[in-house]
């Protein structure tokens, strides 16, 4: 896409009311279109809100990534094909009912419970990796075998990789978090002591 490109955009992850349909109409003397040959598949209700629940991940997906500076590509890749993917998937759910289950299981109820400890849980992890990244950076470690002398020799480390750009540098986080009047208060209150 270039810059003179004109791409309509759906924004509907970012305010969640359904754009108005426009209609066109078209008087012109004497003739009236065929409407057999443009005139779109129809579309069952199944697959209309099998398309809204993909919607709704999608929604989810971008205030997930729209917030961080790292993830806000993503955010906009979300914008710019979740319309017509969720669109898609619909479909294929009203064909397919092992799809439908997939996206019933993603979308229980208003809120999958489990997906929201996981979507809550991981960045917490990813932070904790991070603050320890020097420890945990690959090498050389080994086992003791037990009632020998031998031991067992493997290479173990973990990396974050692409995944650091979700996290912040740990004096970056302790300076904002403990840097916060509010915080500090209630640390005073509890009995903590904490100097700079």
């Amino acid at each position: 896409m270039t810059a003179t490109d004109e791409f309509e955009f759906d924004t509907e992850f970012i305010e969640p009311e359904p754009p108005e349909p426009s209609v066109i109409t078209a008087d012109v003397e004497g003739n009236q279109p065929d409407a057999t040959i443009i005139d779109p598949k129809k579309r069952s209700r199944t697959a209309e809100a099998y398309e809204k629940k993909m919607r709704g991940l999608f929604r989810t997906g971008f205030h997930l990534t729209v917030s961080h500076p790292a993830t806000r590509p993503d955010a906009a890749a979300i914008v710019m094909h979740a319309p017509e993917i969720s669109k898609k998937i619909g479909d294929l759910a009203d064909a397919d009912p092992r799809i439908k289950k997939g996206i019933d299981f993603l979308t229980e109820g208003t809120e999958n419970p489990y997906l929201a400890v996981i979507a809550a849980s991981v960045p917490f992890a990813l932070q904790l990796l991070r603050n320890h990244e020097p420890q945990l950076v690959p090498a050389q470690r080994g086992i003791k075998i037990p009632f020998t002398k031998r031991h067992i020799a493997f290479k173990f480390g973990i990396k974050l990789g692409r995944l650091r750009a979700a996290t912040v540098p740990s004096e970056d986080l302790t300076s904002f978090v403990f840097g916060n009047a509010g915080v500090r208060d209630a640390m005073k209150k509890a009995g903590f002591s904490f100097e700079n």
